[in-house]
């Protein structure tokens, strides 16, 4: 962040607590968060890149929630809490509830456990954001950060092809998107930031600087090529399917952010052409492109597989990583070829804890349509004073929500990183905002205590993350010591679920 972003954020808010919560929690969150997903190869290294993600995941959400939760509290905000997040808090108990029919297996709770410290943390970071009157402020800081870090991975990226042409290495897609040990992990990575990738060029400070520009267009051009060489059809099927929900909901508001998305994808195609069409056909004899494929590459079996699964106990499903245990139910599916995850998260849910915490998320879905409904109003009649930000941050959510049901790489920590800073902000953006006169009013009354049901609600989660984190080590420790046995007697692959040796537990059979 420069110091003229820092300047303009602060004139957005005029209040010290929230000038502390911006630069404090969530500037260092931002870039931590970015560093870790992006470029882990250029971090120490104690478990190994996945387990050295996934635990600085799960302190992240600890962290944040807690700090959340008792920052500078006002009265009644224990109860506005309460209020705002009721639907988000009712599908992270159920994952907690629905685990006790299904909790004497190892590791039980660690899972269940981390799916519902998930969606409490973005639920409460970003409604403290709101209460904060911080959600611009919030997303502009959160889409600088951002797009330097993808600048930086883009120009990167470029070095890398470059001693590949030099090489002779034709298969670029085995050496790129480089830093991810799979293609999918870092087409999930592109569905959540490049919707808001356009920000840059709106509500930047330097968005008027043809430097700044050519930047924005270059960082663009890379990540939409990278999007065109692997085939990311997840991703394009996801970005499209966002751009249709956010049209329907914002109407001719969306332009400006369609017009430059679109931009961007021009850039795309242009640097695909040249960068894997002209230039490798010059250098090398055979051309290798990777082709668009129409079937379903063996989802439909695993979804099958996971359809039937969750109507074995209905409605309460077979159990925490039953996909990985369970005896194969269909016919059609090879033992050996099921992967960690049926590469649905929202089937593999069902299967796992029963089609009741799929009802849930649909009343959460409900109530986040119902208040983007009013958003959309206000949107629609011009009476929003920042709808790109809304409109942008609308399209990363919907878009890698709807990545999640295509393949289940929201599972791998480096995504979920990602995406609880993306959800955070969109659910600020989504809650009714204090007034102006509200928020003006804050600023000269001071800090209460927290309420009870803020303590009760740090209190839990704090216990509760002690005595979880206990088990999360045991559940790593075990897996350590199975991965060699794993690996001398089956030479299997790694199926990364909540550890990158995924295949474990195994059934005794």
């Amino acid at each position: 962040m420069t110091s003229v972003t820092l300047k303009w954020c602060r004139s957005r808010s005029t209040n010290r607590s929230a000038h502390l919560f911006l630069f404090m929690l969530l500037l260092p969150a931002f870039i931590s968060v970015v560093l870790m997903s992006l470029f882990p190869d250029f971090m120490p290294t104690w478990f190994g890149a996945y387990a050295d993600q996934r635990f600085f995941q799960l302190g992240l959400l600890l962290v944040t929630t807690l700090a959340a939760l008792l920052w500078m509290p006002e009265a009644y905000s224990g109860l506005k809490l309460l209020y705002a997040n009721w639907a988000v808090l009712l599908v992270s108990a159920s994952f907690l509830v629905l685990v006790i029919p299904n909790s004497s297996g190892e590791y039980a709770w660690v899972e269940p456990g981390m799916y519902s410290l998930y969606f409490v943390a973005f639920a409460v970071l970003g409604w403290r954001i709101c209460e904060q009157d911080l959600s611009r402020s919030a997303a502009v800081m959160l889409v600088h950060v951002v797009t330097i870090a993808c600048f930086f991975y883009a120009a990167m990226t470029i070095t890398v092809y470059l001693f590949a042409i030099a090489d002779g290495f034709s298969t670029l897609t085995d050496i790129i998107p480089w830093g991810f040990v799979n293609m999918r992990y870092w087409n999930h990575m592109a569905t959540w930031l490049l919707p808001i990738l356009p920000l840059t060029l709106m509500y930047s400070p330097f968005s008027k600087n043809k430097l700044w520009q050519m930047g924005i267009g270059f960082t663009a051009g890379i990540w939409w090529w990278m999007i065109f060489m692997t085939t990311a059809r997840g991703s394009m099927l996801s970005l499209a399917l966002a751009c249709a929900v956010i049209c329907v909901l914002y109407g001719r508001a969306v332009l400006p952010w369609l017009m430059i998305s679109l931009r961007f994808i021009v850039f795309g195609g242009l640097a695909w052409l040249l960068l894997s069409l002209v230039i490798p056909s010059i250098v090398f004899e055979e051309l290798t492109v990777r082709g668009l494929r129409a079937g379903s590459s063996g989802r439909m079996q695993l979804w099958f597989e996971a359809w039937y699964m969750s109507l074995q106990h209905f409605p309460v499903g077979m159990g925490p990583q039953s996909w990985i245990t369970h005896e194969i139910i269909t016919g059609d599916l090879p033992a050996n070829s099921r992967l960690g995850h049926p590469h649905n998260m929202y089937l593999m849910w069902a299967a796992e804890y029963g089609w009741l915490l799929v009802t849930t998320i649909v009343v959460l879905l409900a109530t986040t349509l119902r208040n983007l409904g009013i958003k959309a109003r206000q949107v629609r009649a011009g009476a929003h004073e920042y709808p790109e930000v809304l409109i942008a941050f609308t399209a990363s959510a919907v878009a890698g929500l709807v990545h999640a049901s295509f393949s289940a790489v929201f599972i791998v920590p480096a995504s979920m990183l990602v995406g609880v800073l993306v959800l955070s902000i969109f659910w600020a953006l989504s809650l009714q905002e204090p007034h102006r006169s509200e928020a003006i009013s804050k600023r000269g009354r001071r800090s209460g205590y927290p309420s009870a049901i803020q303590i009760a609600l740090t209190c839990a989660i704090a216990v509760g993350g002690v005595v979880w984190f206990k088990q999360v080590w045991g559940y790593h420790q075990a897996m350590v010591a199975d991965l060699q046995k794993y690996e001398e007697g089956s030479n299997g692959a790694y199926w990364p679920r909540f550890w990158f040796h995924g295949n474990f537990p195994r059934p005794e059979s």
